[in-house]
């Protein structure tokens, strides 16, 4: 009988907590910045302004299925803005967080290894540009599997798309990319970078 007692146990335990983990999905699916994501209008609409509820990136993920959300990464800009790649809805967004709200969003271009996604800093000539999200133009890529640049690497590469994240004003501004070069080694390791 102690074995069963002890089986009896376990098994409410094991209910218990997929209950609770079940009601705090819902709670985070109702409370969070993507709560009024709805793939078939404006994301960025929805989340610009949102509280953001911090957690385990796992639970956030999934509680939030329906749109298909998957954390692609974050930066700290400041101490007080993060830049956060989120893709939902199948599409790539790149969102800037300043405190407990989102700040700014923008869809970002399809990338790839060729085309690659870069944060980091830019050239125009010989002024430098800070804090730039961009996609390259990098016609030396290669493979998965191989290393894309060596460490030091200092190749520039030109851009097809930019945005120089603004400080001050906490938001993504588009840039012109005549003249503009950023350094390869600021890639996004998902699409081959270090």
């Amino acid at each position: 009988m102690t074995k069963l007692r002890h089986l009896a146990v376990l098994v409410t335990l094991v209910a218990s907590a997929e209950v609770q983990a079940q009601r705090a999905t819902a709670t985070l699916r109702h409370s969070d910045q993507f709560s009024a994501v709805r793939c078939d209008s404006s994301v960025a609409k929805a989340l610009m302004g949102r509280r953001v509820t911090r957690g385990r990136v796992v639970e956030i993920e999934r509680a939030h299925t329906d749109i298909g959300l998957k954390d692609l990464g974050a930066s700290e800009i400041t101490d007080s803005l993060w830049f956060i790649s989120w893709g939902m809805c199948g599409r790539d967004y790149s969102l800037l967080e300043a405190g407990d709200r989102v700040a700014d969003v923008i869809l970002f271009p399809a990338h790839s290894r060729r085309y690659p996604e870069f944060l980091g800093w830019c050239l125009r000539g010989q002024d430098t540009i800070k804090v730039v999200h961009a996609v390259l133009d990098n016609p030396a890529w290669r493979p998965v599997g191989q290393p894309v640049c060596l460490t030091g690497d200092g190749t520039m590469l030109r851009t097809i798309a930019a945005w120089k994240i603004d400080e001050r004003s906490r938001r993504f501004v588009p840039i012109d990319t005549a003249g503009l070069r950023c350094a390869r080694s600021g890639m996004f390791s998902i699409d081959g970078g270090m």
